[in-house]
């Protein structure tokens, strides 16, 4: 698994195991030492919740920019398949160019009789020759289209996968408010039993 992530990620998911063990250790360290008096106890508590909650945030971010580093690594592929094949294609047109030369010298050097009677067998190999170019180049054409379909509707699911993540976010900006709101309630009691 931690082979695949790039460096940025495998320290962020490091940073968050060190966030939620100091957290762990502080909490409990603050909870157990001082377990008669309450106010320890739910500061201990917040302190777990908080470390908790910031390693989510951190190992959110680790994934977003894994996402990214992956859809930039499956974008460069496609672009690379789709040079390689354009370059193909070129040297097989190049080739067949080629071969239609080679065949209409040796009908020049044959003596005229003979080119009239080759030419007679030749235009239909001509008209096979230029369909098959059409072929090849509708076929080649309608690979093209079926490699930018393909691209567009990977490009339509990482914006539903970005549309998910600030989905994802904005409920967890909600969650931290309601918990900001919860620890502010929490305080304000407790100054009001002093």
């Amino acid at each position: 698994m931690i082979k695949n992530k790039i460096p940025a990620a495998v320290v962020l998911l490091v940073f968050s195991w060190v966030i939620v063990i100091v957290g762990l250790i502080a909490g409990l360290s603050l909870a157990v030492l001082n377990f008669k008096n309450i106010n320890y106890l739910l500061i201990g508590i917040s302190i777990v919740l908080v470390s908790l909650l910031m390693s989510a945030i951190v190992r959110m971010f680790a994934n977003i920019g894994q996402m990214v580093f992956d859809s930039q690594n499956a974008l460069y592929s496609i672009n690379q398949n789709i040079e390689l094949n354009s370059g193909k294609l070129t040297e097989a047109l190049k080739l067949q160019f080629k071969d239609l030369g080679l065949q209409i010298e040796v009908l020049n050097k044959n003596y005229i009789t003979h080119f009239e009677r080759f030419n007679r067998d030749l235009k239909p190999q001509l008209d096979n020759i230029n369909h098959n170019l059409n072929s090849q180049s509708q076929i080649l054409n309608q690979g093209i289209d079926l490699q930018t379909q393909s691209i567009c509707k990977e490009l339509q699911n990482f914006k539903i996968v970005f549309e998910q993540l600030n989905c994802d976010s904005k409920e967890l900006n909600q969650n931290i408010y309601q918990i900001k709101n919860f620890f502010e309630q929490i305080e304000r009691h407790l100054d009001l039993k002093k």
